[in-house]
């Protein structure tokens, strides 16, 4: 498990938390392990949708989410190599 991106994914949860009620944000995470809210994030060359979520999302989903797609991001470098 990458602390880097326990960081990233507590900052995300922290973001969704201080949404206005009924606002939902889709997340996305790069190829360099990073969670951003927008496709269109200029740091990113390849971004992964995570989920759309909203502010009544627990951390412990969210985690568990990530690290579901980070598993997947993961399998499809590996089979490209």
């Amino acid at each position: 498990m990458s602390e880097t991106l326990e960081v990233q994914i507590e900052k995300a949860w922290d973001m969704l938390l201080k949404m206005p009620p009924r606002r939902r944000r889709t997340l996305y995470l790069t190829t360099a392990r990073r969670v951003v809210w927008s496709s269109n994030d200029v740091r990113a060359s390849h971004l992964m949708e995570v989920g759309t979520y909203d502010r009544n999302i627990t951390l412990a989903d969210l985690r568990s989410d990530v690290f579901h797609v980070n598993d997947q991001y993961t399998k499809q470098f590996k089979k490209a190599a």
